[in-house]
Formats: C-alpha cells, structure tokens, sequence
C-alpha cells in the first residue's frame, strides 16, 4: 500500500524486498527496484541497489550492464567508481582499472580517494609499476602509507608492508581492509599472534 502511493520511498522499498526475500520470493523483491529506477532514473543509489539484487540472482553481466549504462548516463566520477568498485569485486580488474582511470579523468585528475583506489587496483603481482606510479601523485599521508603496504606485499616483502600499514592504522584504526591486509603481512612474516590480532580488528570493524 505505501509503495503503491510512494514507489520511490527508501525505507517502504528496503523493508518490502526484505519482506520478499525472506518468503521465497527475491525476484519480486528486485522488481521494487527495477520500479524504483524506472519512476527516480536520477537516483544512482537505486540503481545500485537493483545491480546488487541481480548480482546475487547469478545475473552478473545484466547487473554490470546496469551500471554501464548508469555510469554513462550520469557521466559523473562517482558513477563511473560505482562501476569499478562492482567489476573489482567479482574479479574483472581490468575493466575496473578503466572504469576508475574513466572516473579520474572526468574529475579533472581526480582526488587522493580516487587515485588511492586506482594505485589499489594496480597494487596486484605484476601490476607494482603503475601502482608506484600513482603512490607519487598521493599527497595524503594515511592512503599513501596504506596503498605503498599493499604494493609491497604484493612484491613479496611482508615485513616492509607490515611497518607501512603500521603507519597507516595509526592514523585510520577502523580501517577494515587495512586491518586484514596487516594479518595477511604479519602471517607471510611469521608473526602468528600479530596475524590474528589484526584479523580480529578487522572481522570486529566489518563481519
């Protein structure tokens, strides 16, 4: 009843799919959203939100699709980072990379937050150059210590990382990716006790 005067109202929308996923019937719970998008095309978070839901339906390349078109649509550098951020976290980091370099460009060379997730993206075996490379556009010192760590671990030099995330909880300490790149150092160094300390940090600061 609400969503049928207010189809565009966030929580009626939240609570609703909710509502659908836990009685066996997710797919009418995605199409409020679909809804949602088609009454609010302005809203990205809603588009979000319905790529998210056909991500988890097994539908990957229809919900990358929708954020394609979304990124293009808005044309803005956080669309375009909503877009990296999804292809990264299901393993495509090459389109990620030009999804975020995309971004950077239309922000006018982009922010330390922008260029930080860039360097992260290249920070991977093989990939240490270009990431070295964005470490010296980086003027703010917690991501450049963060991400100059995640290249190190990455060339195999877990000890060096651990000092660089050191750093760099200091100044973030609820940094949950940090705390979790930190256990996987402290484990490569041998440091056992360190290792689970910081993996604990990190499932305490996000389950």
């Amino acid at each position: 009843a609400c969503l049928a005067s207010y189809p565009t109202e966030p929580l009626a929308l939240q609570l609703a799919a909710q509502f659908y996923d836990t009685s066996g019937r997710s797919e009418k719970g995605t199409d409020l959203w679909r809804k949602a998008v088609t009454e609010a095309p302005e809203n990205l978070s809603f588009r979000v939100m319905l790529a998210e839901r056909v991500a988890a339906a097994g539908k990957e390349d229809e919900a990358q699709a929708i954020l394609v078109e979304a990124a293009e649509s808005f044309g803005t550098p956080g669309a375009w980072q909503v877009l990296s951020d999804f292809q990264r976290k299901r393993g495509r980091s090459d389109e990620a990379a030009a999804s975020i370099e995309r971004a950077i460009q239309l922000a006018g060379g982009g922010d330390d937050t922008l260029r930080f997730a860039q360097g992260d993206l290249y920070a991977e075996p093989g990939r240490t150059d270009k990431a070295e490379e964005v470490l010296e556009t980086i003027q703010e010192p917690t991501y450049k210590e963060l991400l100059r760590g995640r290249i190190l671990l990455s060339k195999g030099d877990p000890k060096g990382a651990l000092e660089a995330f050191d750093a760099g909880i200091r100044r973030w300490p609820n940094n949950a990716v940090a705390r979790y790149l930190a256990g996987i150092a402290a484990r490569d160094a041998g440091d056992r006790d360190r290792a689970i300390s910081e993996l604990r940090e990190a499932e305490r600061n996000d389950p």
